[in-house]
């Protein structure tokens, strides 16, 4: 329905354009936007045997023509199943349809994928689903707010369980579903705030974190979904460029830097905190679990060479620890980009990137490594693990200038998105996906 009522618009308009060409022909040199529709993705994620990308679609004129200002955006789903041909096929999936959606967020794990999105419709509202089994979205779960400052969060835990947070002009606001469940309900009792700096990090088991980053420190609030007293926060300590992650057992590795460098620390639900340090050069750090363990990639030394690090839950500074070489015999420096892990095996996948482009290597849980012998040339948007010791990249690349669509409109622009399934260090399926900005 959508699509036909937005093919319609553009012809009537294109049909008002040209009328009003033949009207006023010393029009014809002059650009016009007339209705501008604008395609773009977000980022992939994978999860309940499903790649998923969202797709945000911005249809505006602003009235160039007619004197008739008109806007709408609407939210859909690429699906594709995680297995299959050699060629991916995604197909479009779309919830309730909505001239007023936000762009959706997605949040994967091995079985489930969970969806959310704003629309602001009325009041206002927040929308939320979890894709069935087979890959469709059921009526989504409404509330009724306006988040501000794009403050809608999604967010899945280790064993699949998945937690949505807002902010409004009421204040923070935090919804939860177990493993399994169909139905958030709220994250913690109504005695317990949130701050608005709080981020919620699932650990498994109904466990979660709550994590505060601001103003260059950094403390961490265990907690459990629908706890009713205020937890004790523990803090970590100076820190910039934080990354969170929460295990499989409880608890939380946090992947910061302070005024000696860039350290791994794992803080346990009894409160332990265990700290290791990176080597003093490393830089560009990126961090993935394996169950408890830490999978640290970095680049380090005189040859810019990037690192694979495991650092157990229980090390401390005066544990021995070991790293493997990803590059070894590189001839110019390299830079990890993005790293994930997958579950069962443990094997870690590195994207790195240098003159030559970005290459994918493996390092397994016995320091084993192999390399795809290809090279990515465009943009890499995320690397996420899919099950089965694989994982899905997704890349774009630059985009192209069509020319012109329609007689004197402003010139339209395609753009190519990337998504491969690589099984180890091989490419296993490929598909592509089409963003655009059309004039007419």
């Amino acid at each position: 329905m959508r699509s036909h009522l937005r093919r319609s618009r553009v012809l009537l308009i294109t049909v008002a354009f040209v009328w009003a060409l033949a009207l006023h022909p010393d029009a014809a040199g002059a650009t016009y936007t007339g209705v501008q529709d604008t395609t773009t993705f977000g980022t992939v994620a994978a999860g309940g045997g499903w790649i998923v990308v969202p797709q945000y679609a911005e249809d505006n004129d602003p009235g160039e023509i007619d004197g008739t200002p008109f806007s709408d955006t609407t939210s859909s789903l690429e699906v594709a199943r995680a297995s299959g041909p050699r060629q991916i096929s995604f197909r479009s999936v779309s919830a309730s349809y909505s001239v007023t959606m936000g762009p959706m967020l997605l949040a994967g794990a091995e079985h489930v994928l969970a969806v959310a999105w704003t629309d602001s419709a009325g009041t206002g509202q927040i929308d939320s689903a979890v894709l069935n089994s087979h890959g469709d979205l059921p009526n989504p779960l409404t509330r009724t707010g306006a988040p501000i400052d794009d403050s809608l969060r999604l967010s899945a835990g280790p064993d699949g369980g998945y937690a949505l947070s807002w902010r409004d002009g009421t204040g923070e606001h935090a919804l939860a579903a177990s493993a399994g469940a169909q139905v958030p309900a709220p994250l913690l009792g109504p005695d317990v705030q949130l701050a608005p700096t709080d981020q919620v990090v699932l650990s498994g088991d109904d466990s979660l974190w709550l994590v505060n980053d601001a103003a260059g420190g950094i403390s961490a609030t265990p907690a459990v979904f629908g706890q009713d007293t205020t937890p004790d926060a523990v803090t970590i300590g100076e820190a910039l460029d934080v990354t969170t992650v929460g295990d499989d057992a409880g608890g939380l590795w946090v992947l910061a830097r302070d005024s000696r460098g860039w350290f791994a620390a794992h803080l346990a639900r009894d409160g332990r905190l265990a700290s290791t340090p990176l080597p003093s050069d490393a830089a560009h750090p990126v961090i993935a679990l394996a169950g408890t363990t830490a999978v640290v990639a970095y680049r380090a030394g005189h040859r810019c060479a990037t690192y694979v690090q495991r650092i157990a839950s229980t090390a401390t500074p005066a544990t021995a620890s070991t790293r493997t070489d990803l590059t070894p015999g590189a001839s110019s420096c390299s830079t990890p980009t993005a790293i994930a892990v997958d579950p069962a095996s443990r094997t870690a996948y590195v994207l790195t990137s240098s003159n030559g482009g970005t290459i994918l290597t493996t390092e397994s849980a016995t320091r084993s490594t192999n390399r795809w012998p290809g090279s990515l040339r465009e943009r890499i948007d995320a690397i996420v693990a899919l099950g089965s010791n694989r994982v899905v990249v997704e890349s774009n690349g630059p985009r192209r200038d069509i020319g012109e669509q329609c007689g004197g409109a402003a010139d339209s622009l395609r753009q190519w998105y990337l998504v491969r399934v690589f099984h180890g260090a091989s490419l296993e399926r490929s598909g592509e996906l089409e963003a655009s900005v059309m004039n007419c």
